[in-house]
């Protein structure tokens, strides 16, 4: 999900209803330095700052999905605007996701267990359950820190817990809750591969790639 500010008439870096094949789970590393101290025999570790290895995401290939060109397009031209990304002004369409190609972003990692029942034969829903479940979240959330984008982050989940809720999106036809989300800073596409190498006797699914490089990362837990 695109949590940064957006400006009117601007679309979303990743439209939520695609959806994802896979994505490698962020990763923080914490770079050191040593200090050697008089003639102690074992040096002294500071820390020096924190780094966010590359995230990379997969999903299949489609005739009406340009998110991953859009958004590398974008920051090759320096312009989010409608024009640069090969989008008709006429349309009404406005920049890509903002002013700005460096965007925040938020990944949610779903429970594999589904804490409501499937849908009635009706398509009924348990309406007081997924309204516990997203309140739940509002609580299990408001204690992320007071930053801005980590209040943007935990509206991220939660509103992600609504869609899932509504079967919008790439999820399954019944409620599912968050187990885990990551808000993700300042990122920016490093390699788009558009499709898998082409093969005629290939039978498989073509995957896209994009690789993203992060500046900062931020955890949305219940100890976090």
């Amino acid at each position: 999900m695109d949590v940064a500010p957006i400006e009117p008439l601007s679309i979303p870096v990743f439209v939520p209803l695609f959806g994802f094949h896979s994505i490698s789970a962020p990763e923080m590393t914490l770079e050191t330095y040593d200090i050697n101290e008089g003639n102690n025999l074992f040096g002294k570790k500071v820390v020096k700052r924190g780094e966010v290895g590359v995230l990379s995401m997969t999903r299949g290939a489609k005739f009406y999905d340009a998110d991953f060109w859009r958004w590398t397009y974008a920051t090759l031209r320096g312009s989010t605007a409608s024009s640069a990304i090969g989008l008709s002004s006429a349309l009404g369409i406005g920049s890509l996701g903002g002013p700005t190609p460096r965007r925040d972003l938020v990944l949610v990692q779903y429970f594999k267990q589904q804490p409501f029942a499937k849908p009635a034969a009706d398509g009924s829903r348990d309406l007081v359950g997924m309204a516990l479940a997203v309140a739940g979240n509002v609580g299990l959330l408001s204690g992320t820190g007071g930053r801005q984008n980590s209040a943007a982050g935990t509206a991220a989940v939660v509103a992600a817990a609504g869609l899932a809720s509504t079967a919008i999106g790439p999820f399954e036809t019944y409620a599912k809750l968050p187990a885990r989300a990551w808000l993700l800073e300042g990122c920016i596409p490093t390699r788009y591969k558009t499709a898998s190498d082409h093969d005629a006797s290939s039978g498989q699914i073509s995957m896209m790639e994009l690789d993203v490089a992060v500046e900062r990362l931020e955890e949305i837990s219940l100890a976090s």
